[in-house]
Formats: structure tokens, sequence, C-alpha cells
């Protein structure tokens, strides 16, 4: 063996070893999430002090399902999320989940609330209304149901915890087949595999036109849209009114095979893009699920859209202390295939143990980002993009990113007043945390549900300079920088077009 020196780093070369770079990346600390977390919120949280709790364990956005709950809720749940923000001093992101055009069952009789079915049974959906028993119950707010289905469609209660199969097709009620036994109940998620799940239904509801405006009136930043299909829905809800202008960034739900078909023109046309797990396995073979989810979240790296993953995330927390191996394993394979952010649903929302759930979240992204190969990330998205026309500034922000492997940087600084920034610098995967300066308050927070990304508001980021400066001392009280070490800083003063300038400075 000989002795190399690689910069400030002396390493010993064997044949069989680590090869320069990797032992450099093994060198590199991680103090903080580069995967973002994100937290139903429910009954179990809905609390200044229990938020706050979330924020400070690594919640950096808030999910408000508008599938469950009233209005009086939501209301009360942003105004606990905001007062937690500013005790807490970090900026936490609203994010609104739509109704969507999903089927739900309607209301059960009393002595019928959960009602166990049994196994080859007949059971009736009708599309008019009457309260369900175990021999029927009511499709609610739907009465194309029967237009939705054909005979041999499965149809799944809740997630697929029963299935049924379609055995008769009326104007006004489906007659189905028990295929397993199990518990059905009100408002339980309808969804249907087969033939009659590929045709094409009405996507924007009133009920979220009214959900929608009131996202608008409360500043939220993120809509995720429930049972996106095809690009033009998308657009439908951009076109709404006060959307486009309040700058709400727009996330598609992938919950179909529909979907699947349209992904990279759903892609080109979303802000992001997230993949509701349960409704999606309810629609297409469910041993397609793996492959699936790896080959979205790379279409999505290679656009530079952030993609969100969801379901079934320590489930199992949401009564039990622990989580199981194999939630553990799912969490390392979905950092490990570039998803943006993680998405915490029962834990948190009405679980026993929601910030015990957030922190062990936490923990199994901090120890799997460390076995990320960083600089062998950055070349595979690079030569994936080697055949597009890049934008200078992200050709430049994919040079800060080697830039900073280059030099052990510990932290870039963006100062950017629309997040294109950091959004370019994002796509190219750094090592370090991105410390986003912005002056605008809807950019500090959208920034939060991209990979890497923290966020500093400052009154006025016009004197890059002193902005620089600011955001350095507030890197070194957080924890992000130490004295002594590299930070890249990057900016445009010709506007916010995306990096065209960046220097190199130590703490």
């Amino acid at each position: 063996s000989i002795n190399a020196e690689y910069g400030d780093l002396r390493v010993l070369i064997h044949m069989d070893s680590l090869s320069v770079v990797e032992k450099k990346e093994q060198k590199w600390e991680h103090r903080t999430l580069l995967t973002k977390v994100i937290c139903t919120i429910g009954p179990a949280v809905n609390s200044k002090e229990k938020i706050a709790s979330l924020i400070k364990n690594g919640m950096s956005v808030a999910r408000l399902n508008f599938s469950h709950g009233t209005q009086e809720f939501f209301v009360s749940a942003i105004n606990n999320i905001r007062e937690a923000s500013k005790e807490t001093g970090k900026e936490c992101a609203l994010l609104m989940d739509t109704h969507g055009p999903e089927i739900r069952t309607g209301e059960m009789k009393p002595e019928f609330k959960s009602v166990k079915l049994n196994e080859g049974q007949t059971y009736t959906f009708y599309v008019n209304y009457i309260l369900g028993d175990d021999k029927k119950c009511c499709i609610k707010n739907n009465f194309m149901f029967p237009k939705y289905v054909e005979i041999g469609d499965i149809i799944f209660i809740d997630y697929g915890k029963v299935s049924f199969s379609v055995t008769e097709v009326h104007k006004y009620c489906v007659v189905t087949r028990v295929n397993n036994s199990g518990p059905i109940g009100d408002n339980k998620l309808v969804t249907t595999f087969g033939k009659g799940s590929q045709i094409d239904k009405p996507f924007l509801s009133y009920q979220d036109t009214v959900d929608i405006d009131f996202a608008v009136r409360n500043q939220f930043d993120f809509i995720a849209l429930s049972y996106v299909n095809k690009p033009e829905e998308v657009e439908e809800i951009r076109n709404l009114p006060g959307v486009t202008e309040s700058n709400i960034k727009l996330i598609s739900k992938i919950e179909s095979q529909l979907a699947i078909d349209n992904l990279d023109s759903i892609i080109s046309f979303s802000d992001g893009i997230y993949i509701s797990r349960s409704e999606l396995a309810c629609t297409i073979p469910i041993h397609m699920m793996p492959q699936l989810q790896i080959d979205i979240a790379k279409k999505c790296n290679i656009a530079g859209k952030p993609c969100i993953l969801s379901t079934q995330i320590l489930g199992s927390m949401d009564q039990n202390p622990r989580p199981t191996r194999a939630e553990c394993t799912d969490i390392y394979n979905a950092v490990f295939e570039g998803y943006d952010s993680l998405v915490l649903t029962d834990p948190t929302a009405s679980g026993l143990y929601p910030v015990e759930s957030t922190i062990r979240l936490g923990k199994q992204i901090k120890e799997t980002e460390k076995e990320i190969r960083y600089v062998q990330l950055h070349q595979k998205i690079r030569k994936k993009v080697s055949g597009y026309d890049l934008p200078v500034s992200e050709s430049v922000s994919s040079s800060v990113v080697k830039t900073a492997w280059d030099l052990d940087a510990t932290l870039i600084v963006a100062i950017t007043e629309s997040g294109l920034t950091a959004k370019y610098l994002a796509k190219y995967r750094p090592h370090t945390p991105i410390l986003c300066v912005t002056s605008n308050v809807r950019t500090a927070r959208q920034v939060l549900i991209i990979r890497g990304c923290h966020s500093f508001l400052l009154p006025s980021t016009e004197d890059q300079d002193k902005a620089a400066k600011q955001a350095l001392e507030y890197a070194k009280k957080e924890g992000l920088v130490k004295t002594g070490e590299y930070v890249i800083i990057v900016g445009n003063k010709g506007g916010d077009l995306g990096v065209t300038d960046f220097i190199v400075t130590t703490v």
C-alpha cells in the first residue's frame, strides 16, 4: 500500500478498499435531514404545543386532508400551525389534500356502524340515499357509480380491506359477491379495479371548488390534487380564481392506471408529484407497485420536480411505539429512490404516538442519507440530462453542486426570491443542505417540500452581500456550519432567474 493525500483527507489505498471519493463521502458529517417530513394534522395533534413538537422534530410541511374534517377544524389547525411556527422560529408550509372525485360509502344505520361482512354473501351498493346495513349501503354523492363498473370488476373498500366481485349492474345499484370477510362502515373509500376503472370521470366537484377557495383565502402553499388522470385537469385547477395569482403550487396525486398512462405529461404540467400508494395499489396489479415507485421518482428527479411518497409509512406506529422492520426498510428504499418528502398519515393524524413516529422517521432518514453516494448520484443525473438543452442557470447549479463536494463544503446558501435557484440546486442532489435566503414568505415555505432545502426569511435581499452575511450567522447558530468550513453562496444580481453567480467562502 501507499499513502496518498487528497485535499485534507489522508487515505490508505488498498486494491480492495473504497475509492478516494467514497472515503471522502464517508467523512461528510450529516447534521440535518435532507429528505423532508410531511405530517398529517388531525385530532391527535391539533394543538399549538403538539404541532410545535412536530416542527422541532423535523416536520417541514403540515398536511390537511379535506376528505375528513370540517372547516372549523381546519381553521383551528391553521391557527395552531402558524402559532407553533412563530413559537419555534421555523417556517412550516401548509398543504391541502383535496377530496377529488373519490367515491365513499354513505352513512350506516346506528346498529351497523361497523358490521362484518362474510365471504360469499351478496352485498348491494345503491346510488340513491339509504342507511347501510349488512346487506346494502349507498355510494355517497355519486349517481354515476354504476357507469364506472362492469360485471367481473373488483370493488375494494377501505384500501382493499374487503373486496367484492361485481355480478350485476343496474341503473341505480351494483350487486356484488363478497370475496373476503371483513368490516364495512361509514365514509369508507371505494376503489375499482377492472375495465370500468378505465372510464374517464368528471374531475372537479363543487366541494373541491369550495375547498380550493378556502385554500386561496387562507394562504395555503400547496394543493395536492386527488385523482389527477390527465394534464388538462391540473390546468383546470390552475385556472380557478386566485390559484395562479396567489402562486399556490399544484401537486398531482398519482392514484390510477390512467394517471400512470399519462405520467410524463402530468409531471410536465404539475409543480410536483405525490404517490398515494393506497389508492394506486387498488387500481393496478399490486405486484407492480415497487417498480412503479422507483420509476416515478426517477422521472421526477430528471424533471427537477419534487416527488412525495405516502401511505403506510410507519403505519404500525398508529398503535405501537416502535415500527416494524419492514417499515424501516420501506423508508430506507424511499430515500435511496430519490423522494423529496415522505408523508406520515394515520400516525400523526389519529395515532397514539404522533411525536414519536415523527422522531423515528427522522432518525431513519438521517441514517439512510449517510449511505448515499452523492458523487455517483450527481454524475448519474448529469448523464441522464446530457441530451437536453439546459438553461444556463441550471447548468451553473450543477457546477455548484460539484464544487461543493470537490471542496468538502458543508452548506450551500442560495439567495432567491422565487425559489427557482433552490429547485435547480436540489435537482443535482448535493450532499449539503441548501439554505434558501429570501424576503418572500411564500417562497420561504414552498422550498420546504424540496429535498435539502431550509429557509431563512429576511426583510430584504436586495443587498446580497449583507443577506449572505446574515445567512452565515444564522447557519452557525442553527448548527448547519462550523467555523473554518467552506460555504458556497449563490445568487443572481440581475434578477431571480436562477444561479448566475457563486462564490466560495469560509465561515
